[in-house]
């Protein structure tokens, strides 16, 4: 059964969000820990994308795009775990506003949710299903 962590930012703004997520993504990997990224659509995917590569200049984060080549709202990103065995079940980060399909298959999700009224709506609406689901969930204001 995952763990849910719901990140609170105080920042209104996407670009904000973005950036929480590679720096988020940047611990976990340093961690050794396997990542996917769910972005809500293709543009968000490619922002991120780009973003993993060059959010800081004296690092970046080796990832590659998964998904259905058919279906742009079921594209992802992965960041490989640098250990030798890789569990690409590892963490989720979950940008897209619906629980993912396979969301049971992790072990750690992590929501990311900026001030702004449609993405808490969302966010509200996934914290009810997990908590229907009996998952644990912890919430961090930052």
């Amino acid at each position: 059964m995952p763990r849910i962590d719901f990140y609170i930012l105080s920042s209104q703004s996407e670009e904000s969000k973005q950036l929480f997520v590679c720096r988020i993504t940047e611990k976990a990997y340093k961690m050794q820990h396997s990542i996917i990224i769910q972005a809500e659509n293709e543009k968000g995917m490619k922002d991120i994308d780009e973003l993993l590569w060059n959010f800081r200049d004296d690092s970046f984060i080796p990832h590659h795009t998964i998904g259905d080549e058919s279906d742009a709202t079921k594209r992802s990103i992965a960041v490989p775990s640098i250990k030798k065995q890789v569990n690409m079940n590892d963490i989720l980060v979950n940008l897209s506003s619906t629980l993912s399909e396979d969301h049971q298959n992790y072990e750690r999700i992590i929501e990311i949710v900026i001030n702004e009224s449609k993405d808490k709506e969302n966010a509200r609406k996934r914290f009810t299903a997990y908590r229907k689901l009996g998952y644990e969930i912890k919430s961090h204001t930052i």
